[in-house]
Protein backbone atom coordinates (compact mmCIF):
# COMPACT_ATOMS: atom_id res chain seq x y z
CA UNK A 1 0.00 0.00 0.00
CA UNK A 2 1.39 3.55 -0.56
CA UNK A 3 2.50 5.20 2.34
CA UNK A 4 0.27 8.20 2.11
CA UNK A 5 -2.76 5.75 2.01
CA UNK A 6 -1.47 3.59 4.59
CA UNK A 7 -1.39 6.85 6.88
CA UNK A 8 -4.98 8.04 5.97
CA UNK A 9 -6.41 4.77 6.62
CA UNK A 10 -6.28 5.04 10.12
CA UNK A 11 -9.16 7.40 9.85
CA UNK A 12 -13.06 6.96 9.01
CA UNK A 13 -13.90 7.07 5.29
CA UNK A 14 -15.55 10.85 5.96
CA UNK A 15 -12.15 12.19 8.01
CA UNK A 16 -10.19 10.24 5.10
CA UNK A 17 -11.80 12.52 2.06
CA UNK A 18 -10.67 15.97 4.35
CA UNK A 19 -7.36 14.95 4.57
CA UNK A 20 -7.12 13.93 1.08
CA UNK A 21 -8.28 17.10 0.07
CA UNK A 22 -6.03 18.81 2.39
CA UNK A 23 -2.86 16.98 1.14
CA UNK A 24 -4.16 18.30 -2.56
CA UNK A 25 -4.56 21.73 -1.95
CA UNK A 26 -1.24 21.31 0.06
CA UNK A 27 -0.07 20.20 -3.54
CA UNK A 28 -1.48 22.64 -5.21
CA UNK A 29 0.28 24.96 -3.08
CA UNK A 30 3.37 22.83 -3.74
CA UNK A 31 3.30 23.50 -7.55
CA UNK A 32 1.57 27.19 -7.21
CA UNK A 33 4.70 27.90 -5.22
CA UNK A 34 7.16 26.71 -7.66
CA UNK A 35 5.65 28.49 -10.65
CA UNK A 36 5.78 31.45 -9.19
CA UNK A 37 9.32 31.24 -8.10
CA UNK A 38 9.93 30.14 -11.85
CA UNK A 39 7.98 32.65 -13.56
CA UNK A 40 8.59 35.61 -11.08
CA UNK A 41 12.29 35.28 -9.50
CA UNK A 42 12.60 38.77 -9.11
CA UNK A 43 9.21 38.47 -6.56
CA UNK A 44 11.21 38.94 -2.88
CA UNK A 45 9.49 37.69 -0.08
CA UNK A 46 5.66 37.21 -1.67
CA UNK A 47 3.32 34.64 0.35
CA UNK A 48 0.28 32.92 -1.00
CA UNK A 49 -2.18 35.19 -0.75
CA UNK A 50 -6.40 35.59 -2.07
CA UNK A 51 -5.04 35.02 -5.80
CA UNK A 52 -3.63 31.14 -5.06
CA UNK A 53 -6.80 30.38 -3.49
CA UNK A 54 -9.06 31.72 -6.56
CA UNK A 55 -6.68 30.83 -9.28
CA UNK A 56 -7.68 27.24 -7.54
CA UNK A 57 -10.58 27.95 -8.67
CA UNK A 58 -10.03 27.76 -12.21
CA UNK A 59 -7.63 25.14 -11.92
CA UNK A 60 -10.93 23.34 -10.48
CA UNK A 61 -12.39 24.31 -13.72
CA UNK A 62 -9.94 23.27 -15.70
CA UNK A 63 -10.90 20.00 -14.61
CA UNK A 64 -14.19 19.28 -15.61
CA UNK A 65 -14.66 17.23 -18.50
CA UNK A 66 -17.19 14.21 -18.64
CA UNK A 67 -17.16 14.44 -14.48
CA UNK A 68 -17.20 16.98 -12.07
CA UNK A 69 -13.43 16.66 -12.04
CA UNK A 70 -11.50 18.17 -8.81
CA UNK A 71 -15.09 20.07 -7.73
CA UNK A 72 -16.24 16.52 -6.88
CA UNK A 73 -13.39 15.44 -4.28
CA UNK A 74 -13.89 18.49 -2.85
CA UNK A 75 -17.93 19.22 -3.65
CA UNK A 76 -18.76 19.66 0.46
CA UNK A 77 -15.42 21.87 1.11
CA UNK A 78 -15.53 25.47 1.65
CA UNK A 79 -12.88 26.43 -1.21
CA UNK A 80 -13.09 30.01 -0.90
CA UNK A 81 -11.49 33.32 -2.22
CA UNK A 82 -11.76 36.68 -0.13
CA UNK A 83 -11.97 37.10 3.48
CA UNK A 84 -10.98 34.14 5.12
CA UNK A 85 -9.10 31.95 3.10
CA UNK A 86 -10.37 29.39 3.76
CA UNK A 87 -10.41 25.60 1.84
CA UNK A 88 -13.04 23.62 4.21
CA UNK A 89 -16.43 24.65 5.75
CA UNK A 90 -16.14 26.84 8.38
CA UNK A 91 -18.83 24.98 10.35
CA UNK A 92 -16.71 22.16 10.30
CA UNK A 93 -16.03 22.09 14.59
CA UNK A 94 -12.37 21.44 14.02
CA UNK A 95 -11.46 23.03 11.46
CA UNK A 96 -7.97 24.45 13.29
CA UNK A 97 -7.08 20.81 13.67
CA UNK A 98 -7.87 20.17 10.06
CA UNK A 99 -5.58 22.93 8.61
CA UNK A 100 -2.94 22.41 10.98
CA UNK A 101 -2.81 19.29 10.00
CA UNK A 102 -1.40 20.53 6.73
CA UNK A 103 2.28 19.02 6.05
CA UNK A 104 4.07 21.98 4.22
CA UNK A 105 1.91 25.55 4.47
CA UNK A 106 0.20 27.56 7.24
CA UNK A 107 -2.37 30.25 6.92
CA UNK A 108 -0.40 33.89 8.68
CA UNK A 109 -2.60 36.89 8.61
CA UNK A 110 -4.57 35.54 5.91
CA UNK A 111 -2.00 34.68 3.76
CA UNK A 112 -0.50 30.67 2.74
CA UNK A 113 3.06 30.50 3.93
CA UNK A 114 5.32 27.48 3.94
CA UNK A 115 5.82 26.55 7.00
CA UNK A 116 8.93 25.88 8.74
CA UNK A 117 9.82 21.69 8.77
CA UNK A 118 10.65 22.07 12.71
CA UNK A 119 7.20 22.92 12.69
CA UNK A 120 5.22 20.21 10.29
CA UNK A 121 2.49 18.40 11.73
CA UNK A 122 4.56 15.02 13.42
CA UNK A 123 2.17 12.79 10.96
CA UNK A 124 4.47 13.69 8.25
CA UNK A 125 7.69 14.51 10.02
CA UNK A 126 9.32 11.43 8.24
CA UNK A 127 8.21 12.55 5.08
CA UNK A 128 10.10 15.86 2.94
CA UNK A 129 8.09 18.31 0.82
CA UNK A 130 8.92 16.60 -2.85
CA UNK A 131 8.91 13.35 -1.10
CA UNK A 132 5.05 13.98 -0.05
CA UNK A 133 4.21 15.40 -3.61
CA UNK A 134 5.42 11.93 -4.95
CA UNK A 135 3.35 9.68 -2.97
CA UNK A 136 0.56 11.74 -3.31
CA UNK A 137 0.90 11.21 -7.45
CA UNK A 138 1.14 7.45 -6.78
CA UNK A 139 -1.67 7.40 -4.10
CA UNK A 140 -5.30 6.47 -4.20
CA UNK A 141 -6.09 10.32 -5.04
CA UNK A 142 -3.05 10.50 -7.46
CA UNK A 143 -6.17 11.25 -10.42
CA UNK A 144 -6.78 14.99 -8.63
CA UNK A 145 -2.80 15.44 -8.35
CA UNK A 146 -2.51 15.16 -12.36
CA UNK A 147 -5.86 17.58 -12.69
CA UNK A 148 -4.40 19.85 -10.51
CA UNK A 149 -1.09 19.85 -12.83
CA UNK A 150 -2.72 20.49 -16.22
CA UNK A 151 -4.78 23.10 -14.80
CA UNK A 152 -1.35 24.66 -13.83
CA UNK A 153 0.16 23.79 -17.03
CA UNK A 154 -3.18 25.06 -18.80
CA UNK A 155 -4.09 27.68 -16.93
CA UNK A 156 -2.11 29.52 -14.70
CA UNK A 157 1.17 29.08 -16.27
CA UNK A 158 -0.08 31.02 -19.33
CA UNK A 159 -1.83 33.57 -17.25
CA UNK A 160 0.40 37.65 -16.70
CA UNK A 161 2.11 37.26 -14.06
CA UNK A 162 0.08 40.30 -11.95
CA UNK A 163 -2.61 37.26 -11.64
CA UNK A 164 -0.25 35.51 -10.15
CA UNK A 165 1.06 37.19 -7.07
CA UNK A 166 1.04 40.69 -5.64
CA UNK A 167 4.71 42.55 -6.52
CA UNK A 168 3.89 46.02 -4.93
CA UNK A 169 2.84 46.30 -1.39
CA UNK A 170 0.29 49.24 -2.84
CA UNK A 171 -1.31 46.25 -4.95
CA UNK A 172 -1.45 48.61 -7.44
CA UNK A 173 -1.20 45.69 -10.10
CA UNK A 174 -4.58 44.68 -8.99
CA UNK A 175 -6.49 46.23 -11.81
CA UNK A 176 -5.10 43.36 -13.97
CA UNK A 177 -6.20 40.60 -12.12
CA UNK A 178 -9.69 42.23 -11.85
CA UNK A 179 -9.89 41.96 -14.93
CA UNK A 180 -8.52 38.89 -15.68
CA UNK A 181 -11.29 37.25 -13.08
CA UNK A 182 -14.38 39.78 -14.55
CA UNK A 183 -16.04 37.31 -16.37
CA UNK A 184 -19.02 38.17 -18.85
CA UNK A 185 -23.21 37.81 -18.05
CA UNK A 186 -22.51 34.38 -19.29
CA UNK A 187 -20.22 33.21 -16.98
CA UNK A 188 -22.17 31.07 -13.59
CA UNK A 189 -19.32 29.72 -11.50
CA UNK A 190 -16.88 32.14 -12.07
CA UNK A 191 -19.55 34.97 -11.63
CA UNK A 192 -19.71 34.40 -8.40
CA UNK A 193 -15.92 34.10 -7.26
CA UNK A 194 -15.41 37.31 -9.06
CA UNK A 195 -17.86 38.92 -7.06
CA UNK A 196 -16.84 37.38 -3.68
CA UNK A 197 -20.11 35.48 -2.94
CA UNK A 198 -18.85 32.20 -2.82
CA UNK A 199 -19.04 32.14 1.15
CA UNK A 200 -20.79 28.63 1.07
CA UNK A 201 -19.50 25.16 0.70
CA UNK A 202 -21.02 24.12 -2.32
CA UNK A 203 -22.56 20.44 -3.57
CA UNK A 204 -21.61 20.90 -7.13
CA UNK A 205 -23.72 17.97 -8.29
CA UNK A 206 -26.75 20.81 -6.49
CA UNK A 207 -25.83 23.72 -7.55
CA UNK A 208 -24.26 23.23 -10.95
CA UNK A 209 -24.52 20.76 -14.26
CA UNK A 210 -21.35 19.83 -16.18
CA UNK A 211 -23.17 21.72 -18.87
CA UNK A 212 -22.91 24.66 -17.04
CA UNK A 213 -19.17 24.03 -15.44
CA UNK A 214 -18.23 23.14 -19.30
CA UNK A 215 -19.91 26.21 -20.75
CA UNK A 216 -17.85 28.09 -18.13
CA UNK A 217 -14.42 26.40 -18.81
CA UNK A 218 -14.93 26.59 -22.28
CA UNK A 219 -15.67 30.79 -21.99
CA UNK A 220 -12.39 31.33 -19.41
CA UNK A 221 -10.28 29.59 -22.01
CA UNK A 222 -11.36 31.32 -24.88
CA UNK A 223 -10.87 34.30 -22.79
CA UNK A 224 -7.21 33.42 -22.08
CA UNK A 225 -6.97 33.48 -25.37
CA UNK A 226 -8.15 36.79 -26.22
CA UNK A 227 -5.68 38.19 -24.07
CA UNK A 228 -2.54 36.61 -25.02
CA UNK A 229 -3.71 37.52 -28.27
CA UNK A 230 -1.72 36.02 -32.14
Amino acid sequence: MNKIDEIISRWNEGERTRIYCLLLFNYYLHCYYRLMTEQLPDVKNYSLSGKAVTNFFFVCLNSVGEDYGLFEMFRRFRIVCGWNQRIVSIAQPDIERLCFMMPDYCLNALKWEKRPPEKRPRLWKGIGEDQLSELLQSSSAGRYTRMIDLGITEILARLPHECLADRQPQRQEQSAWKEWLAPTSEYRLTHRLSGGICRHSYDMKTRFSLEELTADKQLMQKSLSDKQGP
